[in-house]
């Protein structure tokens, strides 16, 4: 079997785009203008699991070509 059919359905269709994440408005605005202005200062992202914190951090560094480093301090601790 190929990577895309391993897949989970989840991953397929995570938002890659901050635009296509759903926020409040004035949050919406504030993570759209750092891919604006393609700068991203220091973010601290907390919050109950299923909030959309790794989806907005993957957003984020994909639209800005960053590259990403994945590390769960809940079972990498």
């Amino acid at each position: 079997m190929s990577e895309e059919q391993h897949m989970f359905w989840v991953e397929e269709y995570r938002p890659s785009t901050v635009a296509e994440c759903v926020f409040p408005v004035k949050t919406q605005k504030t993570l759209q203008s750092f891919v604006d202005k393609k700068k991203m200062p220091n973010l601290m992202l907390s919050g109950p699991a299923g909030t959309g914190k790794t989806t907005l951090a993957f957003a984020l560094c994909s639209e800005l070509g960053y590259e990403v480093l994945k590390i769960n301090g809940s079972s990498d601790g």
